[in-house]
């Protein structure tokens, strides 16, 4: 049907007459296609298209009676062969050209199913102007509706499927734009009136515009006591007031007064339902907008690459921590078990995904991470007899035989699941007796040798979760100390717990914890047991990696995200090219602005975050303290109390999409 639209009058014609009038839709509809598809042969259909005069509309006979309509018929029929004689002169190269127009466009009809409405067309002045009647009537309704970005485009057809009505509606604008221009076959301007063509161009201009901006955000989990749309989470394990990073983050970012008696642990900066991240500079109704529901608006600021590989969502979860006492010893599950978890324990496991994540330090920063080496196990076992006493005669002989464990890594790793396993699931009373005769004799020891640092930190761990049997489980994990500026990442299924320091961290959207140790939390030891890889050896530090004078970025081996550490020296600049991913930037020192290519410029703060959608081309610069106070005195009042380091460079950290899953 689609040749007969774009080749054959004739067949037009004949097509049309074994329609019912309920069938056809305006030719508006039918001249889209060929516009959009094949532009030459679609504007030479509408050259010949009778009925139609050059501004867009159906001519009109003066005489409009039956003479007049026998004029155009015979019209036509010479117009036909003329064309006729013309085809036959052109040679066996403009056939073949033609056929293949013809088989090109029977493909593409049976490909996609709602072009078949678009080649159910009429040709004659009476049926043309029925039709252009109808669409004038309908013209709002199918703009709205959606009809035109189906027409568009395919990929647009999939997308609008999964958007909601209102996003749908803002891309058909769009796409109506798109083709209601000087070049839009004359039936399609026909439908659309200047005024709404202008009024639709305005708004998508708008629209495209405000998704290239960037966005200031206010980022955290809202507090349900104070109903504050800036806050952070209060774990107990977080430090204290200002001696926390991110109580002092949270207290320029919300302006408010931080407290001196309240822990600080989380900064969270995303679109994760518990930890929204809210657009300050979009308000809604007079409240600031959703980060979320603001992509769900423009999901082009994702960039075409993300949206279609995580269905629109951003996939990243960015975080700052402050950590006073040791976190749980957990693990994240991979993407298959999350979803399993989440369906049979929705209430505890709220999400269906993974959680990979990355932690690059701030200060001096302290981890348990991944099983340590057969060789150390096999130390751990001989100078902690509290430890081995716990363990079963055939558990320990396993251990001990370290040999067999690198001959064999899957006899290495039953071994050690068989007595983690066993240790983990202990009887309270067991580890409590246990664990008063290791600290007692720590105790003792420490008064005559210097203690080891696994043993130093089972003092600690005893101190902060007593009777926990976290403790013993800390002596089959890894103890990593970081610098500032080295990074550690853990993948599913690895066991970890962060001790004490504070870093960046970034992960997969997601929130699934699976804990069994130094929490007051729900444990879910079963299923911890179960789900770890029982690998050996210690984890890999990342350096991160030069990618300009004044860029380091960490890229783990995961899909989701990297980051990257930015220190711009005072009175210099950073050019970044457009980003095909969107980024989340905190200010974390310093001061500066960021210039766009089209010269809007917006000054930066330290505790400024703010969001970059894909495909935004800006500059960095790093000003001076003092004249960035004098240049933005609208920032006068932030600045009041702010702490700022010794240094001058402006310090920023980017998190953003993987750059190994864009094609350069």
């Amino acid at each position: 049907m689609i040749s007969a639209l774009h080749f054959g009058a004739r067949r037009r014609r004949a097509k049309s007459e074994t329609l019912q009038e309920h069938q056809r839709p305006p030719l508006a509809l039918a001249a889209l296609m060929p516009m959009l598809m094949l532009p030459p042969m679609a504007m030479a259909m509408e050259e010949s298209t009778p009925g139609l005069d050059p501004e867009g509309g159906p001519q009109h006979d003066d005489d409009g009676g039956p003479e007049g309509r026998t004029e155009r018929s015979g019209r036509a029929r010479e117009d036909r062969e003329e064309r006729r004689r013309d085809g036959r002169t052109e040679g066996r190269e403009g056939e073949r050209e033609r056929e293949k127009g013809r088989a090109w466009g029977a493909a593409t009809w049976r490909r996609w199913p709602a072009r078949r409405l678009a080649s159910r067309t009429t040709s004659s002045d009476e049926e043309f102007s029925t039709s252009r009647s109808w669409c004038e009537q309908q013209q709002q309704q199918l703009v709205l509706s959606g009809f035109f970005s189906v027409c568009a485009n395919r990929s647009l057809l999939r997308r609008a499927r999964a958007k909601s009505p209102r996003r749908h509606q803002q891309e058909a604008r769009w796409r109506t734009t798109t083709v209601a221009s000087s070049e839009a076959p004359l039936a399609l301007r026909s439908c659309l009136s200047c005024a709404e063509v202008c009024k639709l161009a305005e708004q998508s201009s708008e629209e495209r515009e405000a998704s290239r901006t960037s966005r200031r955000l206010a980022c955290s989990v809202p507090s349900s006591a104070s109903g504050d749309s800036v806050s952070a989470q209060n774990y107990d394990w977080g430090r204290i007031g200002e001696e926390s990073e991110v109580g002092r983050l949270y207290g320029i970012s919300s302006g408010k007064e931080v407290q001196h008696d309240v822990p600080y642990a989380e900064l969270w900066m995303g679109t994760h339902p518990s930890g929204p991240s809210f657009i300050s500079d979009a308000a809604v109704g007079g409240e600031p907008q959703l980060l979320k529901d603001w992509l769900l608006e423009h999901h082009e600021a994702l960039g075409d690459d993300v949206f279609k590989h995580w269905q629109g969502e951003l996939p990243f979860l960015f975080k700052v921590l402050s950590i006073a006492k040791a976190l749980s010893i957990q693990a994240h599950p991979d993407k298959k078990l999350a979803e399993q978890l989440h369906l049979n324990q929705g209430n505890v496991y709220k999400d269906p995904n993974h959680k990979p994540e990355m932690a690059l330090a701030l200060t001096n920063f302290e981890a348990l991470c991944g099983f340590v080496t057969p060789e150390e196990l096999k130390e751990v076992l001989e100078t902690v007899p509290e430890l081995k006493a716990l363990l079963k005669k055939n558990e320990t002989e396993m251990l001990l035989d370290v040999e067999t464990s690198k001959q064999s890594i899957e006899a290495a790793a039953s071994a050690l699941r068989q007595a983690f396993t066993t240790i983990m699931t202990l009887e309270k009373e067991t580890v409590t007796e246990r664990l008063g005769e290791l600290i007692k004799r720590l105790k003792e020891d420490k008064e005559v040798r210097k203690l080891s640092s696994k043993e130093e930190l089972a003092l600690l761990l005893e101190r902060q979760y007593p009777d926990d049997v976290g403790v013993f489980a800390s002596f089959f994990l890894n103890y990593i100390k970081l610098v500032p500026g080295e990074a550690v990442y853990l993948a599913a299924n690895v066991p970890h717990a962060y001790i004490s320091g504070e870093c960046i961290e970034c992960m997969a959207t997601s929130d699934n914890v699976v804990r069994a140790g130094l929490t007051p939390k729900f444990r879910d030891t079963e299923t911890l047991c179960s789900m770890l890889t029982y690998e050996q050896g210690l984890p890999d530090i990342l350096n991160g990696s030069i990618v300009s004078p004044y860029t380091r970025r960490y890229s783990p081996p995961f899909d989701e995200f990297e980051v990257d550490r930015l220190d711009i020296p005072e009175g210099d600049s950073l050019e970044f090219a457009a980003i095909p991913g969107p980024s989340i930037f905190l200010v974390f020192d310093g001061r500066g602005s960021i210039t766009f290519l089209e010269g809007d410029a917006s000054p930066l703060q330290r505790g400024d975050i703010f969001f970059l959608p894909a495909g935004t081309h800006f500059t960095l610069f790093s000003k001076s303290e003092v004249d960035s106070k004098a240049a933005n005195g609208v920032h006068a009042s932030r600045w009041a109390g702010m702490r700022i380091s010794e240094a001058k460079s402006l310090r920023l950290f980017r998190a953003g999409v993987n750059s190994r899953i864009f094609k350069f």
